[in-house]
């Protein structure tokens, strides 16, 4: 799971929890990009960043990084696990992943990616209180097994974890970061990737330009430049796409994007989830009379209005069902969420309970909100709403890097509107990130901090099995109390948004492709 501000609203998932190591084995790269040269397509994006640094996650945001870092790992179109810079992946055991790397490969200044590399990068991504950090939390070490493998110990089972190092774990060359201590990622140093476009120039007020990588190990990339430039918001980006500015953009509302734009939209899937989150550790948050008014009290109808999705649906669930469809049948499932308690719309329900609260008659409190596309129309239909059962909820707004720095901080914040996404498609993505003690200190994205024993217990459970039958049954058990304790309100699920110009064509890119190293499949139309 991820808290990204960088197209935030255009993110994603996928890859079944029983990870096929045959689809894992392959040693083939990738084929070269074919057809006609593309000089310069440029690219737009509401999610500026002030570094590059991937040890933030602002340093690899999610439209553009792909396109000049990799990772051992990568998620394929269906959602299934696939080598990216590894050839292979083995498990010897319950507890160690073996990765493989392709020999050959280079970094944009010609030297040669080893296994000293990965380990530097992936141990510098491990740091205590960084953002990337909750991605290591199980990891007890990484190690080089000779030039080309490199070997990765679990303090325990973690039948997911090997799915982190496909949107997780940028790989960086090890001597270039360490002769630029202090300077990694900024602006005039730069980082030194494997991926198809190197950058070339970074600039946090206006943009970043890329150029074909000579060096790529996967071939031939159709475009020989790609300039990204930085919005402040949807509406500046839409203008310009329709002025012929840039070609490409990810919004988070197709309709009155594509409307404003002029540009062709394309949409998939996705599993990109919006939650109002209470902190169960402070008051008033931490009166589960309050969190259940909340509840009753947020109309998704209007929220999702006020979002412009008109893709969107509802959802009073933690999980999306898609995430439980992989572990039992459709009318399993379907009972399970079935049997779970519903907050649906209802004042007087809400009043109701927030009189059996230490705040019967309301209170007032403050939430920080970023300004970016539709989230401050949504928060102040949330604050209205609220509003309503005698909450006054004061509305903040921050800056998108602050609010995304609050969110991997220390968890001393009260309330907040957000959108998240597990990068697969399994319980289990949103569960590590959302949920348990372990997610809740700096460098974690419990921003509900909620991490209660029984949850703790389940969690370690969930990820110790392959078994299908034995995880739904789990699953169905932290739903249960999820449901009931109500740290986060689920709202709705989205699709994820394509704009393109006339000139270029781009097909749905499905899952997190857009991770990746989307714009090898852009073609003249």
């Amino acid at each position: 799971m991820k808290f990204r501000v960088t197209a935030w609203l255009a993110t994603a998932m996928a890859a079944v929890l029983a990870v096929s190591l045959a689809a894992c084995s392959g040693t083939a790269a990738p084929a070269p990009a074919s057809g006609a040269a593309i000089p310069l397509m440029r690219a737009g994006t509401t999610g500026p960043t002030s570094t590059l640094d991937p040890l933030t996650t602002q340093g690899c945001a999610t439209d553009y990084c792909g396109l000049f870092m990799e990772r051992l790992m990568k998620f394929a179109p269906d959602g299934k696990l696939e080598p990216q810079l590894a050839a292979s992946m083995s498990e010897p055991d319950a507890v160690t992943y073996v990765f493989h790397l392709r020999h050959g490969v280079k970094f944009w200044d010609g030297n040669e990616m080893t296994s000293a590399d990965v380990v530097a990068s992936l141990k510098y991504q491990e740091a205590p209180g960084s953002e990337t950090a909750t991605y290591y939390t199980d990891v007890k070490s990484i190690a080089a097994d000779g030039p080309y493998s490199v070997v990765v110990t679990l303090k325990q089972p973690n039948s997911i974890w090997p799915q982190n190092m496909a949107y997780e774990g940028v790989i960086f060359e090890k001597a270039f970061e360490e002769a630029h201590k202090g300077s990694f990622g900024k602006p005039g140093t730069l980082v030194m990737g494997t991926g198809p476009w190197k950058v070339d120039s970074f600039d946090p007020t206006t943009g970043i330009e890329l150029s074909a990588n000579p060096h790529w190990w996967g071939g031939t990339v159709p475009i020989q430049r790609i300039s990204f430039k930085f919005f402040a918001n949807e509406t500046s980006e839409a203008l310009a796409m329709r002025s012929g500015e840039i070609d490409v953009a990810f919004p988070s509302d197709g309709a009155s994007f594509g409307a404003a734009s002029g540009a062709k939209i394309v949409s998939w899937l996705n599993n990109q989830i919006g939650y109002f989150s209470m902190n169960t550790k402070l008051a008033p948050w931490n009166d589960i009379h309050v969190r259940r008014a909340v509840a009753y009290a947020l109309n998704r109808t209007d929220i999702i209005a006020a979002s412009g999705a008109g893709s969107a649906q509802p959802l009073y669930d933690f999980y999306p069902a898609m995430d439980l469809d992989l572990l039992g049948s459709t009318s399993q499932v379907a009972a399970i969420v079935a049997a779970l308690p519903k907050y649906t719309f209802n004042v007087a329900a809400a009043k109701a309970q927030l009189a059996q609260s230490a705040y019967p008659h309301g209170f007032t409190a403050t939430m920080d909100l970023c300004n970016l596309g539709n989230f401050p129309d949504m928060d102040q239909v949330i604050a209205a709403e609220l509003q309503r059962i005698g909450i006054t909820l004061k509305l903040k707004t921050v800056t998108c890097d602050a609010w995304v720095t609050e969110i991997y901080g220390p968890k001393n914040f009260g309330p907040m509107f957000s959108t998240s996404h597990s990068s697969i498609v399994d319980p289990g993505g949103l569960s590590a990130y959302m949920l348990g003690s372990q997610a809740i200190p700096a460098g974690g994205v419990n921003v509900a901090a909620y991490g209660p024993p029984y949850v703790d217990s389940l969690l370690a459970a969930s990820v110790a099995t392959n078994n299908p039958a034995t995880r739904l049954n789990i699953y169905q058990q932290l739903l249960t109390h999820v449901a009931a304790d109500v740290p986060y309100v689920p709202l709705f699920q989205d699709n994820a948004f394509l704009a393109i110009s006339s000139k270029f064509t781009l097909p749905a890119l499905g899952m997190d492709s857009f991770e990746l190293a989307w714009a090898l499949n852009v073609k003249p139309a």
